[in-house]
């Protein structure tokens, strides 16, 4: 996964806020992992945080594992928030994988989807909660897959123009099962790369189902990967966090010379006079 320092300056910020300790509302399960069938082998001792931590998956215990390592990382918290989302009208909740507080007291709430996942509609929608969230208090949201890549990496990835323009021609009047796009994908470029169609889904803003069976269509008016594209620029954040972190003290207090009162005074004797 890298460094923490890398890894922060990938990192969204709306604004950055300076947190002297973990947030409270960001302290403790918000749900209990409920999808394990080898418990024992996906919980860990963390001595960072003097307890057991709790994963839902292997992709999760991977992330929570590098941030024990992490010596930036200060604290952790997996399964930290419920972010409301609505999806096809339904209220959802969504949990993240994990809240960080670092060295600098920056809180930053990362989640790691697989490639496969990390474009799907679903996804979109619950980043864009989170982002909307978390943003508004000063921490900064992190969407990653397996081998720490953001959708703004993942969309430079190059793809086939001409393939994405006859997909898109074939769901402009209704959704396309995916398996209608894997036939075009395989047939114009002789194979099939989930990162390429992952950059095609991102610059194209399609939306992509993520339950069975996968369609594709495009993404409705007001719902675009745009806001999770943005690149963040670590000087900038840099420069802001030192703003917040650091204020000059006030010149300390000196009092005025005997000369000095006197020339003060024999001012405010004149303006007297003059009225």
């Amino acid at each position: 996964m890298g460094r923490w320092a890398d890894a922060v300056a990938k990192t969204l910020f709306d604004r950055m806020s300076y947190f002297p300790s973990p947030p409270i509302e960001l302290r403790g399960l918000r749900r209990l992992p409920g999808n394990s069938s080898e418990p024992d082998a996906l919980h860990f001792k963390s001595n960072k945080l003097n307890r057991m931590v709790v994963c839902e998956s292997w992709r999760e215990r991977q992330i929570l594992s590098w941030l024990e390592r992490s010596p930036d990382v200060l604290w952790y918290q997996e399964q930290p928030a419920a972010v409301p989302y609505v999806l096809d009208g339904e209220k959802c909740d969504y949990f993240p994988d994990a809240a960080i507080w670092d060295s600098q007291h920056r809180v930053v709430i990362v989640e790691a989807r697989a490639i496969f996942r990390i474009f799907r509609r679903e996804t979109l929608i619950r980043a864009l909660a989170a982002l909307g969230l978390f943003g508004s208090q000063g921490m900064g949201y992190l969407l990653i897959d397996a081998v720490g890549r953001t959708l703004a990496e993942i969309a430079q990835q190059s793809f086939d123009v001409g393939a994405a323009e006859e997909i898109e021609s074939l769901f402009a009047k209704e959704p396309l099962p995916f398996r209608a796009a894997l036939e075009v994908l395989k047939r114009r470029t002789q194979r099939f790369d989930w990162a390429d169609f992952a950059s095609m889904v991102i610059n194209r803003d399609w939306a992509v189902s993520g339950r069975s069976p996968v369609e594709i269509c495009k993404l409705p008016e007001g719902i675009s990967f745009r806001p999770l594209l943005r690149a963040s620029d670590p000087r900038r954040a840099t420069a802001l966090f030192a703003r917040r972190l650091y204020t000059p003290p006030p010149p300390p207090f000196r009092p005025l010379s005997k000369r000095m009162q006197i020339r003060i005074q024999h001012r405010h004797d004149q303006k007297s006079q003059q009225r």
